[in-house]
């Protein structure tokens, strides 16, 4: 008896060794942003990637060269702050070595800086640099339609975009009474779904693992 508590106390030592060895594993990343106004892919150097899975945010930034060396933890939630992004970032953690494209799109939404401030961040939304104002279409070098929406004076009322192959990418409709966020992936599948009324949330997120969806209900409108 005595014998078997031995090997099962070592087998889970052994386990949490090899945990911890996983967890020790870096990950370099690199970051490239393509501009749609501008047609052009840059690589970022300006740019910081937050860990705020401790409740704490530890900022990890990137070297001369752009690579960001990052812990390889599976439970580690990582969000990216550059230039017009501040987005959940989902890295392939499998690799050791990760180089990511993200796309702006010639319609973006940008926070309103007007020197020192406290509290809430708002935002507009600008096209290529100007505020949106009124209805608004984007097209891409094809001719197929890219974006198109309703605005006024940089606030949205409504955004629909498309993916190069016609699908619907997302919409966006900002309405006290009637609000809502879904995302679709490039074969036309709904990923995730926000619905509002008024201070009710409803959301419907794809858990990809087990191709089912997730419910869940709460206060607030998420932006």
């Amino acid at each position: 008896m005595r014998h078997f508590i031995l090997i099962f106390l070592t087998l889970i030592n052994l386990n949490s060794f090899a945990q911890k060895l996983n967890d020790s594993v870096l990950i370099k990343y690199r970051l490239f942003i393509y501009y749609g106004c501008e047609d052009t892919i840059k690589r970022i150097v300006d740019y910081t990637i937050e860990n705020r899975t401790t409740g704490s945010i530890v900022e990890y930034k990137p070297d001369s060269l752009g690579y960001c060396t990052l812990p390889k933890d599976s439970n580690t939630n990582y969000f990216l702050n550059a230039p017009l992004l501040y987005i959940n970032l989902s890295i392939d953690k499998s690799k050791e070595i990760v180089t990511d494209t993200i796309t702006i799109e010639p319609i973006y939404k940008a926070p309103i800086r007007t020197g020192f401030y406290i509290g809430q961040t708002y935002y507009q939304y600008y096209k290529c640099g100007e505020q949106c104002d009124g209805f608004q279409k984007v097209y891409r070098k094809d001719g197929q339609l890219w974006q198109k929406g309703h605005f006024k004076r940089g606030k949205l009322k409504s955004l629909k975009t498309f993916y190069p192959n016609g699908l619907v990418q997302s919409i966006i409709k900002d309405r006290l009474f009637n609000g809502c966020d879904v995302i679709y992936d490039k074969s036309g599948i709904l990923t995730f779904r926000l619905k509002y009324f008024l201070f009710i949330s409803h959301y419907r997120i794809l858990d990809k693992e087990n191709k089912k969806y997730v419910d869940r209900y709460g206060f607030g409108q998420y932006k």
